[in-house]
C-alpha cells in the first residue's frame, strides 16, 4: 500500500513546488469529467499535451474523442462505462479501460489507460463519469494482449474491420445495437442455462433475417451489433423493425413455462460523409440508451438533435422539481482525523420523485448530483442559480435545527448566499469545483468573497485537476480542499500516484488548509492519508449515505468514530 512517497527512481522532494496540474502532467496523466447526457467532456489543465492532440476541440466532447479511438482493436469507452452494473452508489461505480487511439491523422497509435468512476442519475443509469487518463505506451503493430484487459467493445475483428472499412470508404450503411431486455431478471428467475439459451436464440433469430454481406456479432452478454452495408437512411427503421419482430417470435422453454424475450434497439445511419467507426458506434449506443430509458422493447434512431433534446428534458425535470419543492438534501458522513465534538456531513442534493412516477417503492428516492457536469448546457443560468440558492437555504435550515452538525455543501454555480443574522453558517463549508473558482478568480473573486462574508467557509471540491494552484487558493482564502477521488484510487495502484497524492496532501497541510479525501474505502488507506496530513475522510470508511440526520439524543452514539493517525 502507501509505503513510500518516493517514486521508483529519483529523489524525495521535501518542499514540492508543482501545482496539481503540473503534477499530473509530469506523471503523464490528465483528469476529465464527462456528462453522458449532453456528451460534454471537460478536461483538466494540460490534457491536450498529455494526449498529443493538436487542438482542444479534438477532445471537447465524447463524439469528438470517439473519432480518435481505433475500433480495429478492443475499445469502446462509451460502451464499457454504460455496460457497467447499473444503480451506482454515492461513491460511484469504478471502471478501468485500455484502448488504442491516434491523436491525429498523421500520428502513431498509442495506448490509453482510462480509470475512473461513473455516477448514476435518477433512473440508476450512468449520467457522469470522472477519471484520469494516461498514455501507457506506443501501440506496437504486433500488440495482442489487449483482450486481457477485459475492455467491453467490438472484439470481433472481422466485424470491426467491416465497420471501419464502410466508414473509411464513405459508403452508407446502417449500424444497429440490440440488447435483450431484463436479461438480469431472466437470469435470476430462470437461471444461467435458460439465460444462455435466450441469448443464443436471439442471435440465431437475428442471423436468420440477414442478407449476404451483412455482419452480426455479440459484443456482450445479451447485446449484439448488426451492420447492413448499403442501407439507405429511409430503410433504417424498417430494418430495425424486422430485427425486433423476429425476436418477438422466439420462445425458450424453462421448467416453469415459456420465456419470450424482447429487445431494445438503437440504430444510426452511417452517411457517405465518412463518419469514423468510433463515432458511429458512439451514436448507436446513445440511441440505445434513449430507447432503454424511454421506450424499452422499442426502437430509437440516432439524430444529431438527440443531445439537445436530452439537455432540454433534464432542464425541464429540474425546473419542475424546484417548482414542486421536491429538492432535498441527503448526508454523506465525514470521518474526522481529530474529534471536534461535532458531526460532519457532506450534503448531497436529491430529487424526490413524483408520487405518480412509474417507479418501485424502493426507488422512490433517487440521487441527483448537482456537480456542474450533471447540469445541462441548455439549463437557463437563472434556473441553475435558483437551484444553488435553494440548496443553500436547505443547508441553513438543517444547521439551524442541528447545532451539533457541520455541513459541506457542493454547489453547481457560484452564488451570493446572503445569510441573515445568526452564526449557523460558521458550521457550513460551501464547496465549489476548481473550474468555478478559477472563473470567479478572473472576476476578482466576487462570489468567493460573498461566500466568506456570509459566515461560511470556502472549499474546493475535486481538487487536483490542475485548474488551481496553491497560490490561487491563498488568494481566494480557501479553507478546505477535497482531493479528487480518482487520485485517491490511483494512489493504491502505482508508486507515482502515491507520490502525487502525498505531495498534494502535505503541501496543503503546510499551507494551513483542511485537506479532505473522498472515495476512501478501507482503514489502511485512511490511516496513511491521516499520517500524511488529511483531516477529513469520505467514502466507505466513513459510512453510508443517510437520507436523514440522526436525532440529537442519538447523535453521540451514531457519530462517526474519529480516526487517529497512529
Amino acid at each position: 500500500m502507501y509505503d513510500s512517497a518516493v517514486p521508483a527512481s529519483g529523489t524525495c522532494v521535501d518542499q514540492p513546488t508543482l501545482d496539481p496540474g503540473a503534477l499530473l502532467g509530469a506523471l503523464g496523466q490528465a483528469s476529465y469529467e464527462w456528462c453522458l447526457e449532453t456528451d460534454r467532456l471537460a478536461w483538466g489543465a494540460g490534457a491536450s499535451a498529455v494526449l498529443g492532440v493538436r487542438a482542444a476541440a479534438d477532445i471537447a466532447d465524447g463524439k469528438a474523442f470517439a473519432r480518435l479511438i481505433d475500433l480495429d482493436r478492443p475499445g469502446g469507452r462509451h460502451e464499457a462505462i454504460l455496460q457497467s452494473p447499473h444503480g451506482g452508489t454515492a461513491e460511484g461505480t469504478p471502471y478501468c479501460l485500455r484502448y488504442s487511439y491516434r491523436p491525429h491523422a498523421a500520428g502513431r497509435k498509442r495506448w490509453i489507460e482510462d480509470r475512473g468512476r461513473w455516477f448514476a442519475g435518477p433512473n440508476g443509469r450512468p449520467v457522469v463519469a470522472r477519471g484520469l487518463v494516461r498514455v501507457v505506451a506506443e501501440c506496437p503493430e504486433d500488440e495482442t494482449g489487449a483482450a486481457a484487459h477485459g475492455v467491453i467493445g467490438i472484439h470481433d475483428r472481422v466485424f470491426a474491420a467491416a465497420l471501419a472499412d464502410a466508414c473509411a470508404a464513405g459508403r452508407q450503411a446502417g449500424l444497429f445495437l440490440a440488447t435483450i431486455d431484463q436479461l438480469g431478471a431472466l437470469h435470476g428467475a430462470f437461471g444461467a442455462v435458460v439465460a444462455d439459451r435466450v441469448c443464443a436464440q436471439v442471435m440465431r433469430g437475428l442471423r436468420s433475417v440477414l442478407r449476404i454481406g451483412d455482419s452480426l456479432t455479440s459484443i456482450a452478454d445479451g447485446k449484439f451489433a448488426v451492420m447492413l452495408p448499403g442501407c439507405q437512411a429511409g430503410d433504417v427503421r424498417a430494418a430495425a423493425e424486422r430485427f425486433r419482430l423476429v425476436v418477438e417470435r422466439i420462445t425458450v422453454e424453462a421448467e416453469v413455462g415459456m420465456v419470450r424475450p424482447t429487445v431494445s434497439i438503437g440504430a444510426v445511419h452511417i452517411a457517405p460523409s465518412a463518419e469514423t467507426a468510433g463515432t458511429a458506434l458512439h451514436a448507436a449506443q446513445q440511441a440505445l440508451d434513449r430507447c432503454e430509458r424511454e421506450t424499452p422493447g422499442g426502437i430509437a434512431i440516432f439524430a444529431e438533435g438527440d443531445h439537445q433534446a436530452a439537455s432540454a428534458n433534464a432542464a425541464q425535470r429540474l425546473a419542475l422539481a424546484l417548482n414542486e419543492d421536491r429538492v432535498f438534501l441527503g448526508f454523506e458522513p465525514v470521518l474526522a482525523a481529530r474529534s471536534s465534538g461535532r458531526q460532519a456531513f457532506r450534503a448531497r442534493a436529491f430529487i424526490r420523485m413524483p408520487a405518480n412516477a412509474a417507479t418501485s417503492a424502493s426507488a422512490t428516492l433517487q440521487p441527483e448530483s448537482m456537480q456542474p457536469a450533471w447540469l445541462t448546457p441548455t439549463c437557463d443560468r437563472a434556473l441553475v442559480r435558483r437551484l444553488a440558492l435553494r440548496l443553500v437555504d436547505l443547508a441553513g435550515m438543517v444547521l439551524d435545527r442541528h447545532p451539533g452538525v457541520e455541513l459541506i455543501l457542493p454547489l453547481p454555480v457560484v452564488v451570493d448566499p446572503r445569510r441573515g443574522p445568526g452564526d449557523s453558517f460558521k458550521r457550513l463549508t460551501i464547496e465549489l469545483d476548481e473550474a468555478l473558482a478559477k472563473a470567479d478568480l478572473a472576476n476578482n473573486g466576487r462570489y468567493c468573497r460573498a461566500i466568506r462574508a456570509s459566515g461560511a467557509r470556502l472549499g474546493i471540491g475535486g481538487f487536483g485537476g490542475g485548474h488551481l494552484g496553491f497560490a490561487e487558493l491563498k488568494l481566494l482564502e480557501v479553507r478546505q480542499v477535497t482531493l479528487n477521488g480518482v487520485l485517491v484510487e490511483m494512489a493504491d495502484q502505482v508508486a507515482q500516484g502515491r507520490f502525487a497524492l502525498r505531495s498534494l496532501v502535505e503541501t496543503g497541510a503546510r499551507q494551513g488548509l483542511d485537506v479532505a479525501a473522498e472515495w476512501v474505502d478501507d482503514e489502511i488507506v485512511a490511516r496513511q492519508l491521516v499520517n500524511w496530513g488529511c483531516s477529513r475522510l469520505m467514502g466507505t470508511v466513513a459510512g453510508p449515505l443517510r437520507l436523514e440526520l440522526p436525532r440529537l439524543r442519538d447523535a453521540g452514539r451514531q457519530a462517526p468514530m474519529a480516526l487517529t493517525g497512529t
